[in-house]
């Protein structure tokens, strides 16, 4: 898509990363992205979500006491007591830190926990439960996936010494030697 200075609603929608639901659009139940991004949540929160796991529904009712809302008018009452309440449980990544990286459950399908501080570094968990550290970079044009060990053999900050150390060859251009610790 070419860049132009007077975008269609349809281009800005893409450039924003946003998903064009309507309240009840199917994908919504089905998809934890799709149903954070409706609810107003920015791509930058939603995109932390386990897409492979839908999200839960429930339906609670509000339990709040009438007395409680007296001196509130009723048309500014989002919720009035008694009313059927849905709540959306969605699965999210937790934060990548040492505890995480050795009690990280498997699931069906492979998936990465990212790290928030380093670009591209992250923890790879298998369905067979194998935990490996990688780094995920770009080194002259190439896009590049370095596995640097086991969490049981390497400890977290030094997974991360590594990884910042071979982010900054990378962006020198300098294809970056890490030897992985089996």
């Amino acid at each position: 898509m070419k860049m132009r200075h007077h975008p269609t609603d349809e281009q800005l929608l893409r450039r924003l990363n946003r998903y064009p639901l309507e309240p009840k659009d199917r994908r919504r139940f089905r998809d934890s992205y799709a149903l954070l991004r409706l609810a107003g949540w920015p791509h930058a929160f939603a995109k932390h979500a386990f897409r492979d796991e839908p999200p839960r529904i429930r339906i609670d009712v509000s339990q709040a006491c009438p007395s409680e809302f007296a001196d509130i008018d009723p048309e500014d009452l989002l919720v009035t007591p008694g009313s059927p309440v849905i709540t959306y449980d969605v699965a999210m990544r937790p934060e990548l830190d040492e505890q995480i990286a050795k009690s990280a459950p498997p699931r069906k399908s492979e998936y990465t926990i990212w790290h928030r501080g380093v670009e591209g570094f992250g923890l790879r968990v298998r369905p067979s439960g194998r935990r490996t550290y990688i780094l995920q970079c770009r080194v002259r044009g190439r896009q590049r996936k370095f596995t640097i060990g086991s969490p049981w053999l390497v400890s977290f900050e030094d997974a991360l010494l590594i990884a910042r150390s071979a982010r900054i060859d990378a962006s020198a251009g300098i294809e970056p030697h890490i030897t992985p610790v089996r």
